[in-house]
């Protein structure tokens, strides 16, 4: 999981350099990745399809808000574009 760590930081920093993301974003998309990812339990090049719609049910059993569950989704999205980009994954399982 240590990858994972390492993969988010270098994916913020891009959006903090190239896309000028606020604090408050930079701080919920780390939010919303480590807990997308502490739920897998699994290393980001290795997610499917699958893990991503198994983990927006579980954010429902949470009752987790609609605008939360959109947010989430956007740092997964935004995140697997800059993982392929970098060539640290194969394939966006989002796509």
């Amino acid at each position: 999981m240590q990858q994972n760590t390492l993969w988010i930081e270098r994916f913020l920093e891009m959006l903090a350099a190239q896309r000028q993301a606020s604090q408050n974003t930079l701080a919920a998309y780390k939010r919303d990745l480590n807990d997308f990812f502490v739920t897998k339990g699994q290393v980001a090049d290795a997610i499917s399809r699958q893990d991503i719609i198994d983990y927006l049910e579980i954010l429902t059993t949470r009752k987790v808000s609609q605008a939360t569950v959109v947010r989430r989704l956007s740092a997964l999205k935004q995140f697997y574009g800059f993982m392929v980009e970098e060539g640290f994954c194969a394939k966006n399982p989002l796509n």
